[in-house]
């Protein structure tokens, strides 16, 4: 099975029950499958998870880092620090600048011949031929 890389979306469902697609994320990760974070997938759990207002209870950004640390204690997670360049990335088929982190992570799930776990649709649209996964739901 190939492992997966964990948008920002997908590792903020994994993380707190309340988002709503928790339990799709958590159904997809209980297959024996390797699943694995980076750098702007772990800050980006963070910023979000302590932005007031996103959830019923705003975390610090200390108490986002060690939910972050739980989650990635997990035997089956992987951390990618070796990260490819800006300039190896496709951009061609992107709509606007808001694509450009969803677009390198992509790079970065297809350097380490991993697929990018994602719930954005319009990713996967733009993207229809790349390695990626989306959430059924």
């Amino acid at each position: 099975m190939t492992p997966l890389m964990l948008d920002v979306n997908a590792l903020l469902a994994l993380g707190w029950v309340e988002h709503e697609a928790h339990a799709r994320v958590v159904e997809r990760l209980s297959r024996p499958v390797t699943w694995a974070t980076c750098s702007i997938t772990q800050l980006g759990f963070i910023r979000i998870s302590s932005t007031n207002g996103v959830f019923s209870h705003t975390p610090t950004p200390a108490q986002a880092q060690a939910a972050l640390s739980a989650l990635c204690s997990d035997k089956k997670h992987r951390y990618m620090s070796e990260q490819p360049s800006v300039q190896d990335c496709d951009f061609s088929s992107l709509t606007g600048p808001r694509q450009t982190t969803d677009a390198y992570l992509l790079a970065v799930a297809q350097h380490h011949g991993m697929h990018l776990l994602t719930l954005d649709r319009r990713l996967a649209n733009a993207f229809p031929d790349g390695p990626l996964e989306l959430v059924p739901g």
